[in-house]
């Protein structure tokens, strides 16, 4: 099965509803905008996202639940 994983490292991704998936660190919360730190996905094909906010707190979310707010291939440095 090929899974469509379309999030990289740096985007910077907000948050449009909480996640039911069980993780050890917090679930990101709604409304939020957060640094994908990194990605995988688990045997079921689902796409599980680790997360940095702006002040340096770690979260969990899967992909359904975010989107990308600021492509790190597009964006422009000043």
């Amino acid at each position: 099965m090929l899974v469509n994983t379309y999030f990289n490292k740096n985007d910077i991704v907000q948050c449009n509803k909480k996640t039911r998936g069980k993780h050890f660190l917090e679930k990101a919360l709604p409304g939020n905008y957060y640094i994908v730190t990194s990605y995988f996905v688990n045997n079921f094909g689902t796409c599980k996202l680790f997360l940095v906010d702006a002040q340096g707190d770690q979260f969990f979310t899967t992909d359904n639940c975010v989107s990308i707010a600021v492509d790190h291939k597009t964006f422009k440095y000043k």
